[in-house]
């Protein structure tokens, strides 16, 4: 025989206990109980009772844990099966422990099992509306916790019925309160379609009473600050109409038609305090904010709080209480008949310590067992910005889970651009939300006019500064302010490594899961890590340079963030940020070249000994390794040597061998190599594509075949074949992942330069080799009349014909021009 204590749920008291034998089942166990409660379980048949184990967090309830009232069995055992012994339920002899005479005088004895009554229904005073003048005693038991001596409680009935008198139905507010509210919403069919299966096997199993957490998904949302999740949360019911749509269910479809939305959340006006309203009840965080959208009276939430604590004292309002006050306020006869989405916001706001006994995870653990336990079909979606207390929380859980994560936006769609440093913009905000939101702010303030008259640069730092603001947690970061971590991401993010979400960055301890709770980062369905280009320019501001370097450098990076360049220029400049980031750090070719199509080159490890700078070749050269130190002259004073590593040359114009060239440091397997990295930059005519025979005759003229690394750099399409050894191609379909954040850069090369007559003072200057003494007197000639060719521009400019004034001129388009491209 086996002894165990039980108590009753709601109920004030001492435990009692109950004799049987550890083979008998659960129904013994029921009949046992009742048969020990002849008066309280009057009229109550044996069957109907619930029972769950005592034991939270695998230790058992105490008698003293119970005496004022137990109401929270979150996360509790519920032994539903009726034939079930009680060995195998965990209600053994063996494991139902006593504890010496000492401890059990002290209350310190543990309670097994949990009891819950269903009540009769008792009938409220007459005069009340007939929708509102039954309610359910069990779920509202009137023997909580007594009054203190001497004060004054009302009963429960009347607590209820002045709680009914004070609420109303209400849709919620949003959740999304930002301008970027009313943006046509992105990606609805791809998420609808994420979702169809899970929300249909989730309907399936509450109609059939299945509680099993394995068929029951909880829907989260999970993504960084500024990227769309609470605009997700709005948008729930429309994308779960869509995904029911998509299941062919004509009853779910039906449901989710007339389901009602609660949107509650732990930021903006119910932000968390720190603590849990109730300590011993994680629910209320949940159904308190359900019941604040419900209010008719719209006070501030803390007095709202305090209000419904002292007007409901007796009342234990759990989250399905919640929705059984909302069947009475709409008069629905039977709960079964409802459909409710519940949307949790901003999770990550809650105390997480990691234990399973922080708020993060005993709120989350309540809405999940709600959601398998409701009586009316709901579906349930939490938003968090990181992942990592969410995996933690459910990690011994068997709960379906269902990640979803905002998609990026097509800023173009909902940001109409009128000038070309406007869709440029754009382009660097990476599709964030919060980014193009900030964005589309600051230009607001200005015209079309004198947005073209705007220096770059000063806009540019304008929109930064504005995201300084929205995204303080980034740039106040000690991890950022330190240039060998922003180096480390820099290089994490042009690897185009698949991450898993827990790797750490590089030598950093910080994780990929933290990095994109910062927002403007992404983790990829891929497993890359990305980022918005504009908090690409600011790492790269912060990345590690020489003595000497720093000016040489943002000069290059601002040109190239605001200017038009050559394609040859910009894909030199792209090559100098791979120097500074993996600068002495040996790494593969194929990761730093990632992205890029390659033949053999297994076991090939380069190492940049230094960061390089760029420098253009006043003539043609021959861009084939040879052994001589070969010196070139370029358009700085004297000369460079190639063998000092710490150059990319852009070759002369129109050379008939590669566009860039350096000397580089490579391992193949035991063996140190010095050699060049050649790679050639070639724009073709619509619809031509590379063939294995024009690849060939480019590699042929450009790099020696048995030692040179030669890279094709081309926006064409390329057929298939197989790439030589140190051979590599970047075509039309590799372009997003060789440049990645610097595609739409890549793209911007390929337009036709600034027109001469149309440019801005600000343009004008921004061009490698126009100061502002050109720049105002290209302008001041063109007011007197136009420049119809370079020809014109050369006589009127510079009579003399200086060689680097006029390859200066040379570069812009012109009236009489016509677009290459």
């Amino acid at each position: 025989m086996v002894k165990l204590y039980c108590a009753v749920v709601g109920v004030a008291g001492s435990a009692f206990s109950v004799r049987v034998d550890e083979s008998d089942t659960v129904d013994d166990l029921k009949k046992s109980i009742k048969a020990k409660k002849p008066n309280d379980l009057k009229d109550i048949d044996a069957d109907k009772l619930e029972l769950y184990v005592a034991k939270r967090d695998g230790e058992w309830l105490t008698e003293a844990d119970v005496k004022s009232g137990v109401t929270d069995i979150t996360g509790l055992v519920r032994l539903e099966v009726v034939r079930a012994k009680l060995f195998s339920v965990g209600l053994s002899d063996e494991v139902v422990s006593e504890v010496d005479a000492q401890e059990e005088a002290a209350g310190r004895g543990p309670v097994n099992v949990l009891v819950v009554v269903p009540m009769k229904k008792r009938r409220v005073d007459a005069g009340v509306d007939e929708e509102r003048r039954f309610f359910d005693t069990r779920d509202f038991p009137p023997l909580l916790a007594p009054p203190q001596r001497g004060a004054t409680v009302e009963s429960p009935e009347a607590q209820w019925e002045k709680l009914l008198d004070s609420l109303e139905w209400k849709k919620p507010r949003r959740l999304c309160a930002s301008s970027g509210q009313d943006w046509p919403y992105q990606g609805e069919s791809e998420l609808a379609g994420h979702l169809v299966e899970p929300l249909a096997l989730h309907y399936t199993a509450w109609y059939l009473q299945n509680e099993d957490k394995q068929n029951h998904a909880i829907n989260l949302v999970l993504s960084g600050p500024g990227t769309g999740k609470s605009r997700m949360l709005d948008q729930m019911k429309g994308l779960m109409c869509a995904a029911a749509a998509l299941s062919n269910n004509r009853k779910l479809k039906e449901r989710m038609e007339n389901a009602f939305v609660f949107s509650v959340t732990f930021e903006n006006g119910t932000s968390a305090t720190g603590s849990l309203l109730d300590r011993d009840n994680p629910e209320f965080d949940i159904s308190y904010r359900m019941l604040y959208q419900l209010s008719k009276d719209k006070k501030a939430w803390p007095v709202f709080v305090d209000k419904l604590r002292m007007m409901c004292s007796s009342l234990p309002l759990r989250i399905q209480i919640v929705i059984d006050i909302l069947a009475k306020l709409k008069g629905i006869d039977d709960v079964k008949k409802m459909t409710v989405i519940l949307c949790v916001d901003g999770l990550q706001k809650l105390v997480n310590d990691g234990t399973k006994s922080c708020d993060f995870y005993r709120v989350l653990a309540s809405v999940c067992s709600f959601l398998n336990s409701s009586r009316a079909f709901a579906v349930c979606v939490c938003s968090a910005t990181v992942q990592s207390p969410v995996d933690l929380a459910l990690s011994d859980s068997p709960q379906k889970r269902v990640f979803l994560v905002p998609p990026p936006l097509r800023g173009h769609e909902v940001l109409p651009t009128k000038t070309r440093i406007e869709k440029q913009l754009v382009d660097d905000m990476g599709g964030h939300g919060r980014a193009l939101e900030t964005l589309q702010l600051f230009l607001s303030h200005y015209t079309k006019d004198q947005l073209e008259e705007m220096d770059p640069t000063w806009m540019f730092e304008k929109v930064c500064d504005a995201l300084r603001l929205q995204y303080g947690d980034i740039f106040a970061s000690p991890f950022f302010q330190d240039p060998y971590n922003c180096r480390e991401v820099l290089a994490a993010i042009l690897s185009r490594r698949r991450y898993k979400l827990f790797d750490r960055i590089g030598r950093t301890d910080m994780t990929v899961d933290c990095l994109r709770s910062f927002g403007l980062f992404r983790w990829g369905a891929e497993g890359h890590l990305e980022c918005a280009f504009i908090l690409l320019v600011l790492l790269m501001q912060k990345l590690p340079k020489k003595l000497g370097e720093v000016d040489n450098f943002d000069d290059h990076l601002t040109r190239t963030v605001l200017v038009w360049q050559r394609f040859e220029q910009f894909v030199a400049f792209y090559r100098r940020v791979k120097s500074i980031a993996y600068c002495e750090t040996p790494v593969a070719l194929s990761g730093f070249h990632a992205g890029a199509r390659f033949g053999a080159i297994q076991d090939i490890i380069i190492t940049e000994p230094t960061s390089r700078t760029v420098v253009e070749a006043l003539r043609q050269e021959d861009t084939k390794s040879s052994s001589d130190d070969s010196t070139c002259f370029t358009n700085r004073d004297g000369g460079v040597k190639i063998s000092d590593m710490d150059t990319i040359v852009i070759n002369g114009a129109s050379a008939s061998a590669g566009d860039l060239f350096m000397r580089v440091q490579l391992k193949v397997g035991r063996q140190n190599v010095q050699c060049n990295e050649v790679i050639q930059c070639k724009l073709l005519q619509t619809k031509q594509k590379i063939d294995e025979d024009a690849y060939a005759k480019e590699r042929a003229k450009a790099a020696n075949e048995s030692s040179d690394v030669f890279l094709l750099v081309t926006p064409a399409q390329a057929t298939e074949f197989d790439l030589p050894p140190r051979c590599g191609l970047v075509s039309a379909n590799d372009f997003g992942r060789y440049f990645g954040p610097f595609t739409s850069r890549a793209y911007r090369s390929f337009l036709e330069p600034p027109n001469i007559n149309t440019a801005s003072f600000h343009e004008l200057r921004r061009l490698e080799g126009v100061g502002d003494a050109t720049a105002a007197k290209i302008i001041a000639e063109r007011t007197i009349r136009r420049f119809s060719n370079l020809e014109d521009a050369l006589n009127r400019l510079v009579p003399s014909k200086k060689g680097k004034t006029a390859m200066i001129l040379s570069r812009m388009h012109y009236d009489d021009d016509e677009a290459d491209l």
